[in-house]
This record gives structure tokens, C-alpha cells and sequence, in this order.
């Protein structure tokens, strides 16, 4: 994969679980009954295991979760956003850390065309950084770009941007190897965004000469990673 130029030191990606559920709360107030059951109901998803596995797998597009991950949030507010955040840790306890080394976010968010727009200037190398990547509250601290490019399968083209950096979701933070995804279906408007991170195998080599191998920046693992997921079953 060839190098590319430096991001901002901060990006921010990805919406955090207490800022969803936020949003969840404004959308649905003002519909009475029918907001409170609709809330009620994710409130008891994001409590019980099964049902948020189910969930996980129906935003993702997956028959499995894929091995060495656990399903830690799956959220649909509807006519707006859904989102699913995998973790190689099983539960998320009061207070607990979301991940200790590695992790996946995705986010599918309707009526996006600008900021898609905006993505593909930055994944493409147009642009050294998008105003979306820098609104919301998970953290992806942007190191050295290790490569980009794209993946064109099942109709779909998945274009990706690898780097060095980190993720901080609950003033946590995990160091290492963080690819940024961007899905594109055909004929959609939606913004799908992902974030795929995971310790990095060679961290005191320079970019240029280092191995990364079978981390989120390797493009085998990304073409076997995200060959787990139907992204575009919702259009």
C-alpha cells in the first residue's frame, strides 16, 4: 500500500453510546406512546445479550460475529442512523473499559450525500481531513497513514484509509493500527462509515519499512474482515 500525507492529530468519528442514546431520546420525544415504547424497547436490547447480538447482526448485515469479537452495541433510530460497535471484550460493565486492544464501529446514517461527499475527498487523498470526522465523540487519534485504497466485491466499493493512531471511547484509549472504511452500495445515499482498529505488530519501525501483517492494516485481513458483513442489505 503506498504512503500518503499525514491526517490532522485528532479526528473524530463515530457517535459514543451515551451521546446515541441521547440522540435516541430526542428523536423519539414529541410521539407520545409509541416514542416511549420504541425507546423502552432498545433500552431492554442494550441489556440483554441475545437481543443485542440479534441486533448487531441485523445492522451489520452478518449471519456470525466474527471470532475474537463480542457484540457490545447495536442501535437503529429510525429515519436517521443505525450503528453496531464490536469488542474483543465480552460485556460492557458499569465503568468497564468498551475494548482492551481491538474493536469495530460501524455507522449507517440516511440522508448524507454532503458529508459522503466530503469522506470520499479525504479517503481518495483530495483532502487531508473531512469536517464529518470531526464532530462526534468516539476519538481516533490519526498518526502516519500506512496506506489506501479501495475493494470493489459484491457490488459494493469499500474504500480505506490505514494508519497509526489510536481510538478513545470512555477515556479509554487502545494504541495501535486504525483503518477508516467508507462503504459505498449502489445507488445509495446513506453515509456508511467504519472503524477497524488493533494492536500494531511492528510499532518502533518506521511506516515505510514496517510489517503489518495480519493487523487492520494488512489488505488480506481487510478484504477477510469485512467479507463478514452485507452492508448494503439496507438500502
Amino acid at each position: 500500500m503506498s504512503n500518503g500525507k499525514k491526517t490532522s492529530p485528532w479526528m473524530y468519528v463515530g457517535i459514543g453510546c451515551g451521546l446515541a442514546l441521547l440522540i435516541l431520546v430526542v428523536a423519539v420525544v414529541g410521539v407520545g406512546f409509541v416514542g416511549y415504547r420504541y425507546a423502552r424497547q432498545v433500552g431492554e436490547e442494550l441489556k440483554d445479550p441475545v437481543a443485542r447480538e440479534a441486533k448487531v447482526k441485523t445492522v451489520l448485515g452478518a449471519d456470525t460475529i466474527p471470532s475474537g469479537y463480542h457484540p457490545l452495541l447495536g442501535l437503529s433510530i429510525p429515519f436517521v442512523m443505525e450503528m453496531a460497535i464490536l469488542s474483543d471484550r465480552e460485556g460492557l460493565e458499569s465503568g468497564g473499559r468498551p475494548f482492551d486492544h481491538r474493536g469495530f464501529i460501524y455507522m449507517n446514517m440516511r440522508g448524507a450525500t454532503k458529508q459522503q461527499n466530503e469522506l470520499r475527498d479525504f479517503f481518495e487523498g483530495r483532502t487531508t481531513e473531512s469536517s464529518m470526522l470531526k464532530q462526534q465523540s468516539i476519538r481516533v487519534r490519526a498518526g502516519d497513514i500506512i496506506g489506501r485504497g479501495e475493494i470493489s466485491d459484491k457490488g459494493r466499493r469499500i474504500l480505506y484509509v490505514a494508519e497509526r493512531g489510536g481510538v478513545e471511547m470512555r477515556n479509554v484509549e487502545t494504541e495501535g493500527v486504525t483503518t477508516l472504511l467508507l462503504i459505498e452500495c449502489p445507488g445509495d445515499t446513506r453515509a456508511r462509515l467504519g472503524i477497524w482498529f488493533g494492536p500494531d505488530p511492528d510499532p518502533t519501525t518506521p511506516v515505510k519499512t514496517a510489517n503489518f501483517k495480519g493487523s487492520p492494516a494488512d489488505l488480506s485481513e481487510i478484504r477477510s474482515f469485512v467479507s463478514n458483513f452485507d452492508f448494503c442489505s439496507k438500502q
